[in-house]
Parts: C-alpha cells; sequence; structure tokens
C-alpha cells in the first residue's frame, strides 16, 4: 500500500521532463567522444584539463600523490596551484576507487564520464529551482529544452572535459534552489542550513565562488529594510553553517596552513569573507531596522570591508580583464566583445545562442522586479538573476552564473506577463518554443554538432607529436622545458618535465613568469643557454613568433630562435632537433612547430 501511495504522488512530469532534458544533453556531450579517444588512449578536453587531469591521475594512481604546491611550475621555485584541492582531489579519489574496485578501468577513462554523468545531477537541480521560481510545467518543459540544447550546457559537460566548471554551476544551482526554497518556507530551516553549507564550500572548487554570498546578504538587506526576515534562529543557522563549511574546506588547504590571505588561492581570504557574511547575517537577525540602525550597519561594513580593498581591486580587475595577461584570452572575454572583435556574430550566437540579446533586457526586467516583489523567494529570484546576468555579460567563462537566469528568467518574465494581461497561454507557449527554436538555430547549424579538434584544441592536435616526443625524453632525463605558456599544461600531462609558466594566469607572479618567457625566446640561441643553463628541451611554434605586418600574418625572421626555426639547416651548436611538425598550406609543407634538446 505504502509503494502505490508512493506511486501516486511521484511527480510524472517533472521526472519525464528531467529524463528527456538528460537525454537530449547526454547526446551532445557524447558527440566529442572521438575528440577524446583515439588510438585506445583518453585525451582530456580543453586546455584546462590537461592540468586537472595530471593533478587527478597523480592522486588516483601516481607515484606523485595529490599535491597543492606544484615544483615543476615557475622553476625554479615552483608555485602554489591556484585551483583549490576539493576538486581534483576528489575526483582522483573517485578514480582510485574505480580502479581498486575494477583494476582494468583505465582512470583517465572514468575520470572523462564524470561530467556526463554529472549533467543528469545538473539538470535535476535546473529543474528543482525553475519550479522552485515558480515556472509552471509547460513553461518548464521549454525551459529544459533550451537547457539540454544550450551550447554551454554541452561546454561543460562533453565527454572529456573534466574541467571543474560543471561543479561550479551546481553550486550556482543549489544557491538558487535552496535560497529560494528557504525564503518561500522559512520554517525550513534544513534549506538555510544546506545554503550557508553550499556558500561555504563553494570556494574550494573555485576561488572566486565566495561571490556566491553577495546575492544572498543583498536579499536579506533588502528584507531586513523590509522588515521582513526569516526567523533569527534561522539566519544563525546561516551564519553558522556557513562559518563551519568554510573551515571544512580550509583546514586541509595548504595555502590556509600557510597563512596567505590571497585572493587568488584557497586562503584567509576566504574565512575572513564568511566571517563577515556570517557577522552581518547576525547583526540583521538581533537588531531591527532603523535609521540609526542602519548607519551602524553601514559602519560595521566599512570596517570589516578594509582588509579587504586590496584584494577587491585585483578580483575587480580579474573581472573587468584589466590584467595583460589576460589579453587574448578567450576565457576572460565578454560575450560583446566576442561579438565585435573576435567571433563576429553568427559564431558568437553559435556559443549563447540568440537569447544572447535578449540577456540584457531580462537583466534590467528583474532589476525592476526588486524593487517590486513583496515574496521574499521573489526578490531572491530577481536578485540572482541580476547577478547571474551581469556576471554572464562580463566574461564568456562566467556564463553557469547567469545560463539559469537566461533559461528560466525569460520564460518566467513572460509567465507574469500573461498572468497579469490573461493573454492565451496557449498561443503564448506555442510562441516561445517557436522563439527557443529560432534562438537556438545557430548552435544547432554551428556549434552543437561541431567536430573538435583532439583536446578541443587545434593548437593540441598539431604539436601532439611533439608532446609524445617530449614525454619519452623526459621519462628517461627530466628537465626544464622552454615553451609557450599556453603549451604548459599539455606538456605537463604527457611529461615528467617541468616548465617555467602554464597556463594559470592570475596574479602578477604569474604575468612575471610569461613575460620572462616572452625575454627568453628572443635571445640567440648561444645566449639562450648562458642566460638560463637548465633548459633541457625547446618546443617552439611558428605562432610563438608571428606578427602582422601590412595586413598579414607572417614569421618575425629578425628573432634568431624563429630563424632556427623555419630554417632546414642543421640547428646550432648544442641543440639536436627531436622532431618536427609540419603543416600543408597553398599546395606546399610549410613547418609548424619543432622541439629540441639542449646540450
Amino acid at each position: 500500500m505504502a509503494e502505490l501511495n508512493t506511486l501516486r504522488t511521484t511527480n510524472w512530469p517533472a521526472l519525464i521532463l528531467w529524463a528527456l532534458a538528460t537525454a537530449i544533453g547526454v547526446f551532445f556531450a557524447m558527440l566529442v567522444f572521438d575528440s577524446a579517444f583515439v588510438d585506445g588512449e583518453y585525451i582530456p578536453m580543453g586546455n584546462d584539463s590537461f592540468y586537472h587531469a595530471r593533478r587527478m591521475l597523480d592522486t588516483a594512481v601516481g607515484d606523485r600523490g595529490f599535491f597543492q604546491f606544484d615544483e615543476r611550475i615557475h622553476m625554479p621555485e615552483g608555485n602554489w596551484v591556484a585551483w583549490p584541492w576539493p576538486y581534483d582531489y576528489l575526483m582522483g579519489k573517485a578514480a582510485a576507487l574505480a580502479v581498486w574496485l575494477s583494476p582494468t578501468t583505465d582512470p583517465l577513462g572514468f575520470l572523462s564520464y564524470v561530467p556526463v554523468v554529472w549533467l543528469g545531477i545538473n539538470a535535476a537541480l535546473f529543474l528543482a529551482a525553475a519550479r522552485q521560481a515558480g515556472l509552471q510545467t509547460a513553461f518548464c518543459a521549454i525551459a529544459m529544452l533550451a537547457f539540454a540544447l544550450s551550447p554551454f550546457v554541452q561546454l561543460m559537460h562533453m565527454f572529456g572535459k573534466v574541467d571543474h566548471h560543471f561543479v561550479e554551476f551546481t553550486f550556482v544551482l543549489l544557491v538558487a534552489w535552496l535560497g529560494m526554497r528557504w525564503l518561500h518556507n522559512t520554517r525550513d530551516r534544513a534549506a538555510a542550513i544546506g545554503l550557508g553549507i553550499t556558500l561555504g564550500l563553494a570556494p574550494g572548487f573555485h576561488i572566486g565562488m565566495f561571490i556566491l554570498q553577495i546575492p544572498v546578504l543583498v536579499t536579506l538587506g533588502l528584507l531586513w529594510l523590509r522588515s521582513d526576515l526569516p526567523e533569527q534562529r534561522d539566519l544563525v543557522a546561516l551564519a553558522v553553517a556557513l562559518i563551519g563549511a568554510t573551515l571544512l574546506i580550509l583546514i586541509p588547504s595548504a595555502t590556509f596552513r600557510a597563512g596567505l590571505f590571497d585572493f587568488g588561492v584557497l586562503s584567509w581570504f576566504h574565512l575572513y569573507v564568511a566571517v563577515c557574511s556570517a557577522i552581518v547575517f547576525i547583526f540583521l537577525a538581533y537588531r531591527e531596522f532603523a535609521k540609526k540602525t542602519l548607519w551602524l550597519l553601514i559602519g560595521v561594513c566599512i570596517v570589516l570591508a578594509a582588509p579587504l580593498i586590496g584584494q577587491v581591486l585585483h578580483g575587480a580587475a580579474f573581472l573587468s580583464q584589466n590584467l595583460t595577461i589576460l589579453d587574448g584570452v578567450l576565457e576572460a572575454m565578454s560575450p560583446y566583445k566576442l561579438l565585435f572583435h573576435e567571433f563576429g556574430v553568427q559564431r558568437t550566437v553559435a556559443h549563447y545562442s540568440w537569447l544572447l540579446i535578449l540577456a540584457p533586457v531580462v537583466l534590467l526586467y528583474y532589476l525592476w522586479r526588486s524593487t517590486q516583489d513583496r515574496a521574499p523567494r521573489k526578490l531572491f529570484f530577481a536578485i540572482m538573476s541580476v547577478f547571474g546576468l551581469a556576471m554572464l555579460l562580463t566574461q564568456f567563462r562566467f556564463n553557469y552564473y547567469g545560463l539559469f537566469a537566461l533559461i528560466v528568467g525569460l520564460p518566467l518574465a513572460i509567465q507574469h506577463l500573461t498572468e497579469r494581461y490573461q493573454w492565451n497561454s496557449g498561443m503564448v507557449l506555442v510562441g516561445l518554443l517557436a522563439g527557443v527554436l529560432v534562438a537556438y538555430q545557430p548552435p544547432l547549424r554551428q556549434h552543437l554538432f561541431a567536430v573538435y579538434a583532439l583536446g578541443a584544441a587545434p593548437l593540441y592536435e598539431r604539436a601532439r607529436p611533439l608532446f609524445l616526443e617530449l614525454g619519452e625524453r623526459c621519462e628517461a632525463d627530466p628537465g626544464l622545458v622552454l615553451a609557450n605558456a599556453n603549451d604548459g599544461n599539455y606538456i605537463l600531462f604527457h611529461t615528467e618535465c617541468s616548465l617555467i609558466s602554464n597556463n594559470f594566469r592570475v596574479n602578477a607572479a604569474d604575468e612575471k613568469k610569461i613575460n620572462e618567457i616572452a625575454a627568453m625566446m628572443k635571445l640567440p640561441p648561444a645566449d639562450l643557454r648562458k642566460y638560463q643553463p637548465s633548459v633541457k628541451y625547446l618546443l617552439l611554434r611558428t605562432s610563438d613568433f608571428t606578427v602582422v605586418r601590412d595586413g598579414q600574418r607572417r614569421v618575425d625572421t629578425s628573432i634568431p630562435l624563429a630563424r632556427m626555426l623555419v630554417s632546414d639547416s642543421p640547428p646550432p651548436e648544442g641543440y639536436e632537433l627531436l622532431q618536427s611538425v609540419t603543416l600543408e598550406r597553398n599546395g606546399r609543407s610549410e613547418v609548424y612547430a619543432k622541439a629540441y634538446a639542449v646540450r
């Protein structure tokens, strides 16, 4: 009888929507399989995935084990790994468990399937948050279709994409769902505790996700001004859960134990931010709104913010791309820079869909709604939407902050208008469905079915023979490789050699190392050996020396290493050519890249 009652209360429409969206999403995520599995070997998808994969594999089956300080980068001093420990560590331990349970399991193969499987979890959270926002079933169906067809969902969850973005998306969805659930039913203390735990754990999966505390603070601050806050005990529970979860991910962090206070690594900075948020939560809980109290709160916030000014300015520079080391980095570009300078219209909307055009409109709509909505749940959704869409419009890599707000916020706004003006809901749904299908034509034609290069990077696919060659050489005789920083993660994945810099671009130390590489690349071969005697290998690409002159891209042969690269002559004394890669262009073979041993 109990089982029958369970079946009767099961929300079958929601379950069907989840299953269909997950199936469609998994279909697109697996289309890249041939680019991530070649000749019996699994290949990470995306530059950052190569570093994640190496760290996970070392944790799972490597002699090196898990590491938070990498002595193979920023040679000779080494450097802290910018990414926090929990994601790579937990993924590595999961792979180790899989190998223990089935010794024939390829650990990288296991890891490659994780983002695909995780798509089902994010689809469930997406649907739960959409329903919590008040989206009706028919409108939910359209939102779930847009979710399943989103190129960003494919990019985050594709086979072999072991980068951490799909888990970051999970935390955004959790904050949205738990926040709305708590504020919709303030007796649900478990949701308040869950929200605090989520906010505390989030920086453990990306250092920048402490900013998820901002929409919660803003919402509770507005509710305080309206004297409509949840119960004191709930706010205290939220604060305690936030601090407890933050400590849980900080105590195992080597950078925290080393006493660092730095936005760029998991450190005391993140504990301080959590404590500041907790103080504000408790202040709001125990001090009712009044003009005098408001001024006191402003004073408290100013005092608390003082130690953060330097770090906040650095974070703002990162968000605004006002760091020279971010120039030319796709992830750091805004959609408008992509639209007008880098990709053009068609390629940009192939990533975002035509919904990108509506993103500023939706943002402004929910900014207005934040001044109108009285229900705490609706206010929180509006604040989360403004926050998320602002992030989405700031940088390409922040798409997961605003994806939920765009895909759910738009149909929710149309649902509100339909109810207010009593439009024909059937006609509205047909029009909305048609609009979504039209908006997704560029992704369907140009992106979702695209054939990816190996490792999702033509730069990797073309130079792969050199990485394999360096892997064999470095296993027998490890040493320092001089190469462009963008090749660093590929070299670290395939070899036991070390680097001056890889693809980390977070702080001044990273910029210094990247500039050091650029300066060394301009030295004559003989001077390079004298300047840095520890260099054992050299990887050069023509793109390292390409300049634009008279509207044409060409190799700057005034640079000695560039001449050495393109020349057919034997390498200079002290250099041994290991392997060369050529490309066919205009019916003739041209040098693309070479790897050398330096004696």
